[in-house]
């Protein structure tokens, strides 16, 4: 899938399945299947609260029409219950309202294309003054990707390259201030290739006003239920690059303090719990769900020994994440849409052993019924198995070995030693 496996998933699906609506359950299985991440995480956190206590999926009230996620009282004692809504926060919207790192590809492409060593720098203007004055949205005043050609990269633009080329030793300024446009590219001689760029707002900024529309828009939800009992908001990463991070920004905010702030003026909110996925890199990755809880200054004594138990068996309760919402964003985004319902597999990796080599099942699959290129497959594999068969070693055995739940499997190929079917006869033993 992309954050969890398919398998994962479909195993969650039929757990809960036992304390959903047969109409809930359908609703995940039709959201999974088109690619949503923020689905992954309800179906995982409905899962992981029913294996605390008793959950209820979207209970109604005083014939609110909102759907708030998850109803949760303690198994035994109901000493904690309390309402909870779910939202997932990414960074979608925000690369193509502010596409600076398209802009930044951009002019170091050209910067190359044309040989033009030097030292670069440019600064792009941001509605600062309406977000202090008006609590606008901040945005950079950059034009949409598909107006780059048109109101950046233009015929300005392309002459004010002519004249660096032409006149390398001379420092040079191109700046563009209309249509909401605010930029300044700057050239300067220099042996070296450097590109630097400042931005009017930095872009913790827009990741921290899509957090705290997020918590505003769900409170407005739990309250329009009339819910009287404890309340609160659970946030899951969907690929929020700056969601987790806990160093100040340069406008000396960071999303603890985003956080904190709402909750200091919606005191009828009891916690915050943020979820999200610790990625390794790497053959001995070990992937986990990570999670932080933040409540008012007085946190209710019994949701903290709740949360405790909970943060102290977060490995147990939530299943293995084969990637982290910023990767799985990725994923999805180039998954071609015949393969959407696919889950990612193994590909070309491979480990080896002195007498074993593992493959993807999957790739050995795809191999037989022509949808893998014999060539492809064998510019991954060929040499492997060819220094087994220059050891004279035929294959023994074959197994399937699965692993954490991913959505392919190792086909195990176990060796012998030498064996006189494919190499010269040898002396017995026994004569040794």
């Amino acid at each position: 899938m992309a954050i969890f496996s398919r398998r994962t998933l479909q195993r969650l699906l039929n757990e809960n399945a036992t304390f959903l609506k047969k109409r809930q359950t359908q609703k995940h299985v039709e959201e999974l299947n088109k690619g949503k991440l923020e689905t992954e995480w309800e179906v995982v956190l409905l899962n992981v609260f029913n294996k605390l206590g008793r959950v209820e999926h979207e209970p109604r009230f005083n014939k609110s029409q909102k759907k708030i996620d998850i109803l949760f009282s303690s198994a035994s004692d109901h000493r904690v219950e309390f309402l909870a809504d779910i939202t997932t926060v990414s960074d979608k919207g925000i690369d193509e309202l502010n596409p600076v790192r398209q802009f930044a590809d951009r002019l170091d492409d050209i910067i190359i294309e044309n040989d033009l060593k030097g030292a670069w720098t440019y600064e792009i203007g941001a509605n600062v003054d309406e977000f202090h004055s008006k609590n606008e949205t901040p945005r950079l005043k950059l034009p949409a990707l598909s107006r780059f050609d048109s109101e950046i990269f233009n015929r300005e633009f392309d002459n004010f390259i002519k004249e660096v080329k032409q006149s390398r030793e001379n420092r040079k300024i191109h700046e563009i201030n209309e249509k909401g446009v605010e930029l300044k590219i700057e050239y300067a001689p220099s042996h070296q290739w450097t590109t630097t760029g400042i931005l009017g707002i930095n872009y913790k900024l827009l990741t921290h006003r899509r957090i705290s529309d997020s918590l505003y828009e769900k409170y407005d939800q739990i309250k329009q239920t009339g819910y009287n009992g404890k309340c609160g908001i659970i946030i899951c990463d969907g690929g929020c690059e700056k969601l987790v991070e806990k160093h100040t920004s340069q406008y000396g905010r960071k999303t603890d303090d985003v956080i904190n702030d709402f909750l200091h003026e919606k005191k009828d909110i009891d916690f915050v719990l943020v979820v999200w996925v610790d990625w390794q890199i790497g053959l001995e990755k070990k992937n986990k769900v990570s999670a932080r809880v933040y409540g008012p200054d007085i946190f209710d004594p019994d949701l903290k020994i709740f949360f405790r138990l909970m943060f102290s068996n977060l490995s147990k309760l939530f299943p293995y994440p084969v990637y982290d919402a910023l990767v799985a964003t990725n994923y999805l985004k180039f998954t071609n849409n015949s393969r959407l319902n696919e889950g990612s597999s193994f590909g070309g990796g491979m480990e080896w052993s002195p007498n074993e080599i593992k493959i993807s099942s999957r790739s050995v699959l795809d191999l037989m019924t022509g949808r893998l290129p014999q060539d492809i497959f064998l510019e991954s594999h060929k040499s492997v198995f060819e220094s087994f068969q220059k050891d004279k070693k035929l294959i023994i055995s074959v197994q399937i070995e699965s692993e954490n739940e991913e959505d392919d499997d190792w086909m195990v190929f176990t060796f012998g030693d030498p064996d006189p079917a494919v190499s010269p006869f040898e002396m017995p033993n026994v004569y040794n």
